[in-house]
């Protein structure tokens, strides 16, 4: 199963490079983006083989190392007859589906953000944590009071070496023909690996102020929603917020000076 991973992660590995470098930052509210996506994917249907969305947007998220930051970026989604797919932060393809697509299962990439230790202040003297490219399996479940979706990931560029899990719930609320409103809630499960390498202090980098840490398992909890508004039938406004508790794995941590991350976003785009 890793093996056949690798093979189709490396086949997007292009595509991740070129599309993921733009979409990185993106992954701090990827979650409430993703499923912003999915609402407008339910509320306009296209019968063309290719469809997708394109807008950018201002996030503003707090740094687990340093103080919030605001960016914008660019959002690109597009999919191939639903069955191939770049979803804000994440691509993949279905391999599995049932007949209404309510189930769903297939492999996934994506792309984990790196630092610059210059970028924070206290952590003079580190190494650059660079972005990792993760492959995996997911599966979503959509019935009429909940969506669930659920994914595991391996490094496969060799930067963390680590593994991955992701589950979260989701629940559309039409407000009205225009409005559309889904909360969520979810949980990321990080092993040592990751966490040892986003979030360790090696030997070497250590100080009198800064211990080496070489990391443990880990469990993030996230809260979040996102808010749809539709201008037109091809053109939508998005909004959305997020919160997530970081696990003692990652607060342990001598470099992470918060024990959550909070994020906001806003921004418009076309569905094609």
């Amino acid at each position: 199963m890793v093996r056949k991973i690798n093979v189709v992660g490396r086949c997007l590995y292009a595509v991740v490079l070129v599309i993921g470098s733009f979409s990185a930052y993106a992954q701090d509210a990827a979650s409430e983006l993703n499923q912003m996506y999915d609402d407008v994917e339910v509320d306009a249907k296209q019968p063309s083989a290719w469809h997708g969305f394109l807008g950018a947007g201002v996030l503003a998220t707090q740094q687990t190392s340093g103080d919030r930051k605001n960016f914008i970026v660019p959002l690109i989604a597009i999919a191939y007859k639903d069955i191939a797919y770049w979803q804000v932060a994440r691509g993949g393809v279905w391999l599995l589906q049932s007949d209404d697509h309510r189930v769903r299962a297939g492999l996934v990439v994506k792309v984990r953000r790196g630092f610059d230790p210059a970028d924070f202040d206290g952590l003079a003297g580190m190494e650059e944590r660079k972005s990792s490219r993760e492959a995996g399996i997911n599966g979503v479940w959509t019935t009429r009071a909940i969506t669930v979706s659920a994914a595991y990931y391996t490094d496969i560029s060799g930067t963390s070496q680590g593994d991955s899990a992701t589950l979260s719930f989701a629940h559309p609320f039409r407000v009205s023909e225009r409005w559309r409103i889904t909360p969520s809630v979810g949980a990321e499960w990080l092993d040592a690996a990751v966490v040892g390498y986003y979030y360790g202090v090696r030997p070497s980098e250590a100080t009198s102020i800064r211990p080496a840490y070489a990391g443990k398992g880990n469990v993030n909890v996230r809260v979040g929603a996102s808010v749809l508004y539709s201008l037109s039938r091809d053109w939508w406004w998005f909004g959305g917020i997020g919160y997530t508790r970081l696990g003692s794995g990652i607060t342990d941590s001598p470099i992470v000076i918060h024990d959550h991350v909070s994020s906001v976003h806003l921004g418009a785009g076309w569905h094609f």
